[in-house]
């Protein structure tokens, strides 16, 4: 096979897994932060209303 192939397949495949991650992230900047436990929700919501964002912003499951 040529490495010119695999090349261009891994910079595309990158892209795509990149984009899968970094669309919704930009949508929702801690959609992420429903997967960790609730001490930690409750430390990013202070960070985030001390940068005067409101909590109905994020997912908090």
């Amino acid at each position: 096979m040529n490495w010119t192939i695999i090349i261009i397949e891994t910079i595309i495949l990158t892209a795509a897994f990149t984009a899968m991650i970094l669309i919704p992230l930009m949508k929702n900047p801690v959609w992420w932060i429903a997967d960790y436990p609730e001490d930690i929700h409750v430390g990013v919501c202070s960070l985030v209303s001390s940068h005067a964002l409101s909590e109905q912003d994020f997912m908090l499951g």
